[in-house]
Parts: C-alpha cells; sequence; structure tokens
C-alpha cells in the first residue's frame, strides 16, 4: 500500500517497558483543581493506579503512594489526530504566496505529468528530497523528535503520520501514545479501531475500498481522509470521490482540512454523522483560508483541533489552540474539547481524553495564573496557556515532562532516576524543563539531538513562535 493510499503512520511504536514500570509503582495521588468531562472540581484528587484512573475525588485526599500537591489545573492530556510529526525537524517555510490546492506546492504526477513543475515545488527541493537523504539509522529519531514537539504542548495521543513508513524500524519506546500502542492485546478494549489514513481519496483502488467501508460500517475502522485542501477543481472534486465514488462517508469517517466544502457538502457530513479535523494555522499559510468554523458549529458535525505540522502549522497543539483563539471567537471549553473528547472520538476510543475512572492515566497540569471557581475560567486559562504553563505530563501514571519541582519530586517519591534535562528556546529565553527519555540508544535527549542536527545543521528547534 503506498503512502498515497493509506496508513501514513508509524507502525511500530511500543511501549513496555513504560508498562511494567507503571504497575510496578505506587499508586499517585495529583491534588489540584480538576477538569472532568462536564464539570470542574476546585480542589480536589486523581488517583492513579496500574497506568489507570482509579479515583476523582471532591476533596484534597492525601494517602499511601506519591503525593503531589499541584497547586494548578489538572486536565486531559491534549489527542492530537492530524500532525505529520516526521518533519518536525524542518524549520517552518516562510511562504511568499498562497496556494490554492494542494497540488500547486507538493509534487505529485497523474498519467505521468508533474502536477507542480519539479522546479516550482518549495516542498520537493525543501522538504521531500533533503527527508529522504537521512540515514535508515535515524529515521526512528525523526519521529522521536516530533513527538518531543507534540509532547512540550501537552501532546499525550498523537497520530503520527509521515509520508515514508519504513516497516523495517524497530520497536520504539516512544514519548506519547501512538495510536499503534493500541495494537497490544493489553489495549484491545480501549482502542479497538483500526485507523486508514488517506492522503489521496481518488488512489484508492475499488477493492480496498469496498473492504474499507465493511469495516467502517462495522465499526472496527476509522478512516481520516486528507481531502478539499484549497477551492481549484480537483479539490473541489475530492468530496464526491470519498462520499459517491469509494461510498466511504461514515459515522467513523473524519475529513481533514475540508475547506472545499460547500453548505450542501456539510449537509451530508453531517447526515452521516462524520468528523472534520480542523488546522487553522497551516490552512490560512498555505492557502489563505481556513474553515467556516461557526457555520459548521452550527450542524451536529463532531471538530477536532490539531495542528497538521509545523512546517506551515504550529510547532505544538498548544500553540494551535492559542491560534485558534487568537483568530477566532471560540468558546474556550469548546475548543478545549476540540482536543480532548473530542479528538478521542475521532479515533474510535472514550479511554483517553477525559478525566474519569477506568481511563488511562495521561493528564496535562498547567500552573493557574488565578484560583478558578468555574470549568469555564480553567478552560480560558488553558486555552490562553504558553507551553511555560505546563508544569507536568503524566503518561499512564508516569510523570515523563515538566519542570524542575516537579520531576524532582515524582523521581524521589516514585525511586526512580532523575529525568534529564531539556533546553527549550522560548520566547527570546531557555525554557528549562526535564523528561525521561529510555528507548535504549541515547542516554540523553540531546544525544539523539545532535545526530539529526549533524544530519541536517538547521535543524528546527523544539518550538518555533507561530505568532499566538
Amino acid at each position: 500500500m503506498t503512502h498515497e493510499i493509506g496508513i501514513a503512520r508509524v507502525t511500530h511504536v511500543d511501549r513496555p517497558a513504560l508498562t511494567a514500570r507503571a504497575a510496578k509503582s505506587p499508586a499517585l495521588r495529583l491534588h489540584g483543581a480538576i477538569l472532568t468531562p462536564t464539570g470542574f472540581i476546585e480542589d480536589g484528587t486523581v488517583v492513579v493506579r496500574d497506568e489507570r484512573i482509579t479515583h476523582v475525588l471532591d476533596a484534597p485526599s492525601p494517602g499511601d503512594g506519591i503525593n503531589i500537591e499541584t497547586d494548578g489545573l489538572i486536565c486531559p492530556g491534549f489527542v492530537d489526530t492530524h500532525n505529520h510529526a516526521a518533519y518536525a525537524v524542518f524549520p517552518r517555510e516562510r511562504l511568499e504566496t498562497t496556494a490554492r490546492g494542494r497540488f500547486d506546492w507538493r509534487l505529485k504526477t497523474r498519467g505521468g505529468t508533474y502536477v507542480v513543475p519539479k522546479e516550482k515545488s518549495w516542498y520537493t527541493e525543501n522538504i521531500s528530497k533533503p527527508f529522504k537523504k537521512f540515514p535508515a539509522e535515524l529515521r526512528p529519531s525523526l519521529y522521536l523528535y516530533g513527538q518531543v514537539r507534540g509532547l512540550i504542548g501537552g501532546a499525550t495521543t498523537m497520530l503520527i503520520e509521515a509520508e515514508y513508513p519504513d516497516p523495517t524500524l524497530p520497536q520504539l519506546l516512544g514519548f506519547v501514545r501512538d495510536f499503534s500502542d493500541w495494537n497490544d492485546a493489553n489495549y484491545r478494549a480501549d482502542w479497538p479501531a483500526f485507523i486508514y489514513g488517506v492522503l489521496d481519496i481518488g488512489c484508492v483502488p475499488d477493492d480496498l475500498a469496498r473492504a474499507m467501508a465493511l469495516a467502517l460500517t462495522g465499526g472496527t475502522a476509522r478512516l481520516l481522509v486528507h481531502l478539499g485542501e484549497g477551492d481549484d477543481d480537483f479539490a473541489r472534486g475530492e468530496f464526491f470521490s470519498l462520499r459517491v465514488a469509494k461510498n466511504l462517508l461514515t459515522a467513523n469517517t473524519a475529513l481533514i482540512h475540508a475547506l472545499a466544502l460547500v453548505d450542501e457538502d456539510w449537509k451530508c457530513v453531517e447526515d452521516a454523522g462524520a468528523s472534520v479535523i480542523w488546522s487553522p494555522c497551516s490552512n490560512e499559510r498555505l492557502y489563505g483560508r481556513s474553515l467556516a468554523i461557526d457555520q459548521i458549529r452550527t450542524r451536529k458535525i463532531n471538530i477536532a483541533l490539531a495542528p497538521d505540522w509545523s512546517v506551515t502549522g504550529s510547532s505544538t497543539i498548544l500553540d494551535e489552540i492559542r491560534y485558534a483563539r487568537m483568530r477566532f471567537d471560540i468558546n474556550a471549553e469548546w475548543l478545549l474539547d476540540m482536543v480532548t473528547v473530542n479528538a478521542a472520538r475521532v479515533l474510535g476510543t472514550s479511554k483517553v481524553g477525559s478525566i474519569v475512572v477506568g481511563n488511562l492515566a495521561d493528564m496535562l497540569v498547567f500552573q493557574a495564573t488565578s484560583r478558578p471557581t468555574t470549568r469555564t475560567m480553567a478552560a480560558e486559562q488553558i486555552t490562553s496557556a504558553s507551553i511555560d504553563a505546563i508544569s507536568l505530563v503524566v503518561l499512564g501514571g508516569i510523570g515523563v515532562y515538566g519542570d524542575q519541582a516537579m520531576m524532582a519530586t515524582l523521581a524521589a517519591q516514585a525511586g526512580l532516576p532523575p529525568a534529564a534535562r531539556l533546553d527549550i528556546p522560548f520566547k527570546g529565553t531557555t525554557l528549562n524543563r526535564f523528561i525521561r527519555f529510555e528507548d535504549g540508544r541515547h542516554s540523553a535527549f540531546s544525544g539523539m539531538t545532535a545526530d539529526l542536527r549533524a544530519a541536517k545543521p538547521d535543524m528546527a528547534d523544539l518550538w518555533e513562535d507561530n505568532g499566538a
């Protein structure tokens, strides 16, 4: 199967070491203000054991195990449904003009004819060719670097997409949950669906389309499809291909970008119960416009927010949240839903994206700028925050990233060695954070970064300002 047709993601991420360690670690109790799916606890406790949330209490409740007083806002880890993370090493492109459609900038052939002349494709010269030059032994590091970019912005689950998935890649202990984690039998009940990631719906053979349609209607698969990028004839025709020619518009389908859709198309999306994945920063940089999000919201359509990729989008999902809030008048709670419960729904699970008993213990702690007394106030603080406001990221009950005080306290109470220091260029200064890096190949994240920088001296920093 080619990258144009499907499965545009890394398929060999596993975390057995993390799972085993979480099962042996003492219970974790996080105390602070808690955002539940529909409510808010001003001063409560989340209790974690064996990777799962076991209690959500409406009062401080110290007990056995690790007790962390966060003095902050505890919310679900963000779910990133659209991120070409392998390209995170490439600096942001400063585009001089916008395009009418995807193939105004992304080199492609149809019937042997180049839709975009080679000499005019910034993507070919600046991204595609240099990407192919990375040696095979560094390919895993490309994906891991993209994961770290996601992690510093609060992503605990990422659908990691790449155009050149390599089935020979070794298994990796990643920094975040990639969808392929759920191929493991331990997680089948949490995440039973298979993901089809499609870049060009017209290239899907009819026999594959029929098999996909059966899986989608049977609920055993989800389809995330790029289409309608721009306003040219090709972009407008892709929705017809999806809905009529391939019969793949279902309740388990999510449309990525979908700029070319008109009102009658959105009616079809609503009737089918399908979702849309919105990437406003990249859309506006590439095509000069984004979705009319308020019009879509009037319909019963599930909307997720994701950064696309850092080349034209945002470095992190938190930056994409800030961008959307800056450019559009969006309710903070609804915006937060787009990167938590709505995004989890796109991927076919309810076990991430919300702080609920039985869910996987993937959570964020934000420093509070003031003491919120309502869920709205807390959501407004989170959706207007920068990455420096994240003081802790917990993945499966293990602290994997955070500020020095929080990570040191967790390591000491859990009996773990200290985390590695991670210096992040941030708004003219350096943001000092700490991270756990345990893939068995490097003793520190800096070693992996040094290897990547040797291959690409102009490698992008972990964080780039998107103006939000």
